[in-house]
């Protein structure tokens, strides 16, 4: 966040080109829009799930994946300082809907809250809530999700808890008092 540096690792063998994944659905269910390449694997398996899932649940294809990762040099291009990015992480992704050449926030209309009520059984949060603006430091980013894994999510989602209130939280916890947390998947 824009209090802690992201350090970079050594390899990006951790990122999948958005592309493929999403080139291998015919029919299309959701659009690429290019801006961003590549996400984290796992997070990128993770919302492609979702993305199918939703499309079943609605049958909307207009779902826009806009930015995801993002390098050092990308980010000088955007209001947050690089290096203090969570794009930089290639666990988040800006969703929006398409319609008539023109991109919309999913808060902006009621047949997209389905992201806000199910993206925890992906293991996705809402990393900017916007009634959590004054824990986060950001402001209307609601349609930014950012991949934690399934439990985590779970716990974030039923507890009202931000990342950086879940942050804290899990610092009051160590290896003999661990906290024990069972996913929307029954899992731990």
């Amino acid at each position: 966040n824009n209090t802690h540096v992201y350090t970079f690792p050594q390899s990006t063998d951790h990122l999948t080109e958005i592309w493929g994944v999403w080139n291998s659905h015919n029919p299309r269910i959701y659009q690429q829009s290019g801006l961003s390449k590549y996400m984290d694997t796992d997070a990128l398996n993770a919302l492609d799930k979702m993305l199918v899932d939703f499309n079943a649940a609605t049958g909307k294809t207009d779902v826009q994946v806009r930015y995801a990762y993002r390098t050092y040099e990308e980010q000088k291009q955007f209001s947050v300082e690089p290096g203090y990015s969570d794009h930089h992480t290639g666990l988040g992704v800006q969703l929006m809907y398409r319609l008539n050449d023109n991109t919309y926030s999913f808060s902006t209309d009621e047949a997209y809250h389905w992201f806000f009520e199910n993206c925890h059984k992906y293991g996705f949060v809402v990393r900017y809530p916007s009634d959590k603006a004054d824990k986060t430091g950001i402001n209307d980013y609601e349609d930014y999700f950012r991949y934690v894994g399934i439990p985590h999510a779970t716990y974030m989602k039923e507890n009202n808890l931000c990342m950086e209130e879940y942050v804290e939280l899990l610092k009051s916890y160590n290896d003999s008092n661990p906290l024990k947390v069972t996913g929307a998947d029954g899992k731990y």
